[in-house]
């Protein structure tokens, strides 16, 4: 049946609902979120993270202090994250681990903690050349999960003293990992 009250004249189109659908603008800005996320690889809500289905029960993580076991910020202060700092600490470790199976462990903690600061000293050094030398500790904090209980236990695993780090930290890439 023609709509159109001239009687020679083409029918009318009329879109059908999907057309319309399909036309919508939020389709369209879920196609572009779509191909956005794809884009830069984030599949969120299909991601394959287990979003904490369950806890381990210990963990731990490091933070660095001055020598009078002040915190320091380590982005302000190194230009690292503490995610970064963990990171840097935890390839030393592995490192040393896989170097030597017969160290004892406590061992190749400290001597993974040690590199760690030395790294942090040349890069102070590098960002601070006219501040005054400091020492520097690496704590870990354990957490242990035990009866619904958290306990955490800090303890200092290496301390480095200024005089214990050659060199100005002038060839130390603050990227460098």
């Amino acid at each position: 049946m023609n709509a159109n009250p001239e009687p020679n004249a083409p029918p009318i189109a009329v879109s059908p609902p999907t057309s319309r659908w399909f036309g919508a603008i939020p389709f369209k800005l879920m196609l572009l979120t779509i191909a956005l996320s794809i884009a830069v690889e984030e599949f969120y809500p299909f991601s394959w993270f287990p979003m904490f289905t369950s806890l381990e029960k210990k963990t731990y993580y490091v933070y660095v202090t001055d020598g009078n076991d002040t915190r320091l910020a380590m982005t302000d202060e190194f230009g690292w994250t503490g995610d970064r700092l963990d990171n840097f600490y935890k390839q030393r470790l592995k490192k040393f681990r896989a170097q030597d199976p017969d160290r004892a462990d406590e061992d190749s903690v400290e001597l993974a903690a040690r590199r760690t600061l030395e790294r942090l000293l040349l890069i102070d050094r590098k960002r601070r050349p006219a501040g005054p030398a400091r020492s520097l500790k690496l704590w870990r904090t354990d957490i242990v999960l035990k009866d619904d209980t958290l306990i955490s236990k800090d303890a200092s695993i290496a301390t480095v003293a200024p005089n214990e780090v050659q060199g100005d930290g002038a060839d130390v890439d603050e990227d460098d990992r």
